[in-house]
C-alpha cells in the first residue's frame, strides 16, 4: 500500500481541477482515472460558455489543457479503475487492480454517464444507428434524416452539430417546449434542417440490422405513429457515477451525494465534486469551481491533522 496526501478519483474537469489545486498547495496528489482523460466534455464539439474562450474550444482540446495543468502542477496519474474506497480510522484507502492508495483525504469526482432510454431496440441497435455522441458519429449520417431525442442543453447542442451533416434532424421531446438555453433554442429554430416535435414519447426504436425509425406516442391525443429515420441520437440526461460512495455516505433518491459548500461529505476526509453532487448546476464552470473548492478544503483538512 502506498501512502500519499490526497487521492483524486476521476478524470473529468472537476477531478483535474482538484488535482491541479491540490498539487499547487503542496499536497502529494495522485489521480486515479481510466484511460480517457476529460470526461463528458470529450464528446462536446464546441465549448462556448467557459470564461477565457470567447471563440469557443473543442471539448477534447479543453480537456487536454486541463490535464497539462494538473501534470505541470505536480499531480501524478495512475490509469486504473477505482474499485472501492474503505475507511479505517483517519485513513481512506482507494483500491484498484493496480494496487491500493492510502491518504487522509480523498476527492471523488467520477462524473456522470449518459442516461439510456430503456426502450425496445435501443440496446440491439446501438452502434447500428443508435448513438450517444453527435460530434463523434454525425458525419456517418450525411444526407440522411435522423432524430435527436431530448430537449435540454446537451440535446440541443448535439442537434446543431448533427444538422451540419444530416439532411434533416427531428428533435423529439416529451415536454411542451425545449428547455435548453435561450440562445441555443433560437439557433435551433433558425436552422432550416432542424424540426421539433414536442410532447412525443419514444416507445421503440425500429429496425432490423440498422435503425429504420421510431415509434412515438403523441401525448396530446394518446395516438401512436412511426417516424422514419436512419439514425437516433439520445441525450436525455445523466446518471451520477456514485457507486464508490454508496457504501460510505447517504445518497439522495436520484443517486446524487449531498455535500457542504466546501464539498465535504458526511464521511470525514471524503470530498465530492462535480456532476455527482446533489446541488451542482452541472455547468462546466461550476464543475471546475467544485474541484478547486474540494482541493482547498482537502488541503485544510490534511494540514489540520499534521499539527
Amino acid at each position: 500500500m502506498r501512502e500519499v496526501d490526497v487521492v483524486v478519483v476521476g478524470g473529468g474537469v472537476a477531478a483535474l481541477t482538484a488535482a491541479t489545486f491540490a498539487a499547487r498547495l503542496g499536497l502529494q496528489t495522485v489521480v486515479v482515472a481510466d484511460v480517457l482523460i476529460g470526461g463528458q466534455i470529450l464528446n462536446v464539439d464546441e465549448i462556448g460558455n467557459f470564461p477565457g474562450f470567447p471563440d469557443s474550444i473543442s471539448g477534447a482540446d479543453f480537456g487536454a489543457l486541463v490535464e497539462q495543468q494538473a501534470t505541470a502542477a505536480g499531480a501524478e496519474f495512475v490509469f486504473d479503475q477505482a474499485q472501492s474506497i474503505t475507511i479505517g480510522g483517519s485513513v481512506l484507502t482507494v483500491s484498484g487492480s493496480a494496487g491500493d492508495l492510502a491518504a487522509p483525504a480523498v476527492i471523488v469526482a467520477t462524473g456522470s454517464t449518459l442516461r439510456r432510454l430503456g426502450v425496445p431496440g435501443e440496446d440491439r441497435l446501438e452502434g447500428h444507428g443508435v448513438s450517444y455522441c453527435g460530434s463523434c458519429d454525425a458525419a456517418m449520417f450525411a444526407g440522411r434524416r435522423v432524430a435527436v431525442i431530448g430537449g435540454g442543453d446537451s440535446a440541443a447542442d448535439e442537434a446543431l452539430v448533427v444538422a451540419e451533416h444530416a439532411a434533416e434532424v427531428v428533435v423529439v421531446i416529451r415536454e411542451p417546449e425545449l428547455h435548453a438555453a435561450a440562445s441555443t433554442r433560437a439557433r435551433m429554430r433558425r436552422h432550416e434542417r432542424i424540426h421539433i416535435q414536442t410532447q412525443c414519447e419514444t416507445l421503440e426504436i425500429l429496425g432490423g440490422s440498422v435503425v429504420s425509425g421510431l415509434r412515438l406516442r403523441h401525448m396530446r391525443d394518446d395516438e401512436e405513429s412511426d417516424l422514419a429515420v436512419e439514425g437516433v441520437f439520445i441525450f436525455i440526461g445523466l446518471e451520477p457515477n456514485t457507486g464508490l460512495l454508496a457504501p460510505l455516505v447517504d445518497l439522495d433518491h436520484n443517486g446524487y451525494v449531498p455535500t457542504s459548500p466546501w464539498m465535504e461529505t458526511s464521511a470525514p476526509g471524503l470530498f465530492a465534486a462535480g456532476d455527482i453532487r446533489r446541488d451542482s448546476p452541472r455547468q462546466l464552470v461550476n464543475v471546475a469551481s467544485d474541484g478547486a473548492t474540494a482541493a482547498i478544503a482537502a488541503h485544510r483538512y490534511v494540514e489540520e491533522r499534521r499539527t
